[in-house]
């Protein structure tokens, strides 16, 4: 029988791994917690995607017109500055759609006859070369019909869903409102928020509030503009280089990439494997010339030379990060959800940033190595 002292010393050791059990358990608890109301929020948000996808449309538009309103604003008054910069904007997009929008729907019904007719010659045999090499990739006939009838599907299914969008004209009209107004309101008020958070909120939060919108600003215009520019310049280029070297439906290509340049570390490897597809339809010469050509625009000008200097600074996450999100929003809400997982993403690391920052500051006993830092910056 153990004696008393014994006793209270088992007692004791109990005691603490009952309460190291139980602050493991509170840890893990409200880690699942934060995790659930994460997940609630991200179905939440899927469920109103819509609408809160307006508003980032108009709050999109709003930073990339910001720049040419203040341009207009140097010869004109403000409200005339904002009606100008609109009209000139709607004459671009009306242009765009005639001289892009149009021929681009044109080639994808050619290219959906292409990969028909295709179709019919492999099961004709008449591609026998090519279905050996296949063949000894691991690739039969019947399953590369197949896949050339799922995206003849997809493709057929992406015209079908363009029918309907100008069908309803009287809704698409509302939106077109909705969001030229949300973003002009923004325009016209957003500087007086901005300037409002700045200088009169409360003193103990306003250095925080400050680093938020400045980084939000930072992150966001630099992020839109940047890329906008980015993938014009990269869907032009690869445009004209498709046309010189003989790639059918370079139009549709050019739009591939300028989809797909919104999609940071993943774009280029999209467009530029679509491309070489389109260029094999013209033999393995061309498609050589094609790779190279897209290899050196898009991984050497685009990916080492412009991106990192325009976005680099603006978004500012880490690849693995980037991947991340590219992962989760893409497969909650699809292209839409990958296009827009950058900005969302640097937006929310604002604000992890924000509050790390004010964290820090209020608990500075816990982090004697900054005082020690900025009193060595300041010697």
């Amino acid at each position: 029988m153990a004696s008393f002292p014994e006793q209270e010393a088992l007692s004791k050791v109990d005691t603490r791994s009952t309460s190291s059990w139980l602050r493991r358990s509170l840890i893990a608890l409200t880690i699942l917690f934060w995790i659930l109301i994460g997940l609630i929020i991200l179905l939440f948000l899927r469920m109103v995607f819509w609408p809160i996808l307006l508003f980032l449309i108009a709050a999109a538009f709003a930073y990339i017109l910001f720049p040419l309103v203040t341009y207009f604003r140097r010869f004109m008054p403000r409200f005339l500055a904002i009606l100008v910069t609109y009209i000139v904007v709607l004459i671009g997009i009306s242009l765009l759609l005639y001289f892009i929008a149009v021929p681009v729907v044109q080639q994808v019904i050619s290219l959906i006859h292409s990969l028909q007719a295709f179709n019919a010659a492999v099961q004709a045999e008449k591609y026998n070369a090519l279905t050996q090499i296949l063949n000894n990739l691991g690739i039969s006939q019947n399953l590369l019909v197949e896949s050339n009838y799922t995206l003849i599907s997809q493709l057929q299914d992406l015209i079908a869903g363009i029918r309907p969008l100008v069908g309803s004209l009287f809704t698409l009209l509302i939106e077109v409102i909705i969001v030229s107004s949300t973003s002009i309101y923004l325009i016209v008020d957003g500087p007086r928020v901005i300037y409002w958070l700045k200088n009169s909120t409360p003193l103990k939060r306003r250095a925080g509030i400050s680093l938020l919108v400045e980084s939000l600003d930072r992150i966001l215009g630099g992020f839109l503009r940047g890329v906008l520019f980015l993938a014009t310049l990269m869907g032009v280029i690869t445009t004209i280089g498709a046309s010189i070297i003989g790639v059918p439906f370079p139009l549709l290509i050019g739009v591939i990439v300028f989809i797909t340049e919104w999609i940071p570390q993943l774009g280029a490897y999209i467009s530029g494997a679509i491309g070489v597809l389109f260029a094999l339809t013209q033999g393995w010469q061309v498609a050589l010339i094609y790779g190279i050509f897209a290899s050196v625009v898009q991984g050497v000008l685009d990916a080492q030379v412009l991106a990192p200097r325009i976005l680099g600074r603006s978004i500012g996450l880490h690849p693995v990060i980037v991947l991340f999100s590219l992962l989760i929003f893409g497969t909650l809400f699809g292209l839409l959800g990958a296009v827009l997982s950058i900005p969302i993403t640097g937006v929310a690391s604002v604000f992890v940033y924000a509050s790390w920052k004010a964290w820090q500051k209020s608990h500075s006993d816990q982090f004697p190595q900054e005082g020690e830092k900025k009193e060595a910056i300041s010697e």
